[in-house]
Formats: C-alpha cells, sequence, structure tokens
C-alpha cells in the first residue's frame, strides 16, 4: 500500500484544482457489474467506472480485473491500480474513449501519466 500512497501523492500534484475530492474505491468484479448495469445499462463487469458531481469525483476499480489485467501487462497490482486510477480521473476531467480518436489521445495521456509516476517510484526503490 505504500506504493499506491506514494503514488497518489504523486498523481494529486497533476490534478486542477476543479476537483476538490476524489475517492477511490476498490470494489470485486460482481459489485462494478452491478454499478455498470444500475449506471450505465451494461450488463457487464469493468475495469473502471468513473462518476462526477460538481467538484467531487468517484473512481470505482475492480480490484479482481485489476488483478488480472496486471498479469497480463506484467507489472504488479498496485501499478495497475495505479494506472486505472489515472484512467477513472481522466475521465472525471473530460476524456473519453468513445471512438478511436479519443481512445487514442486518452491513452496517450494516461501512459504518459503513469510512466512519469512509476519512473519516480521505481527510481527510489
Amino acid at each position: 500500500m505504500k506504493y499506491l500512497e506514494d503514488a497518489f501523492d504523486l498523481l494529486e500534484k497533476k490534478i486542477p484544482q476543479s476537483l476538490k475530492k476524489i475517492c477511490i474505491t476498490l470494489v470485486s468484479d460482481r459489485t462494478i457489474a452491478s454499478i455498470n448495469k444500475k449506471f450505465l445499462n451494461k450488463n457487464y463487469p469493468t475495469d473502471v467506472i468513473s462518476f462526477k458531481l460538481g467538484f467531487f469525483g468517484d473512481v470505482i476499480i475492480s480490484a479482481e480485473t485489476a488483478k488480472r489485467q496486471s498479469f497480463e501487462v506484467s507489472h504488479s497490482v498496485e501499478k495497475e491500480i495505479l494506472y486505472l486510477s489515472i484512467h477513472g480521473i481522466l475521465h472525471l476531467l473530460g476524456f473519453n474513449d468513445n471512438s478511436q480518436c479519443n481512445y487514442d489521445k486518452m491513452k496517450k495521456k494516461q501512459d504518459s501519466i503513469f510512466k512519469e509516476i512509476a519512473g519516480v517510484l521505481d527510481a527510489k526503490r
């Protein structure tokens, strides 16, 4: 958890002041599937969902999916949670991935932030 605490400290500095508070919650695949169905009318689990209300944001991450995906990309679960957190926060900031062009822009930004934060933390180890 120390890794994520340090990562979120660095990530917080990259978030505009327009977002006063962001809550990141880890849930099961079953729970995120229920949220996805209830709010987005999609009947399946996903890795991350974001909701924004004014100056506040919620980022909900499936810990089970994060664990599976971490193996696929050969890094730690903590790094995958960081990566998904960045994705969710970018959604809160107005990025979307609803087209290939938008996805490419969002992924480029997400990868850039992730590499910067992970690089700083990896250098400290």
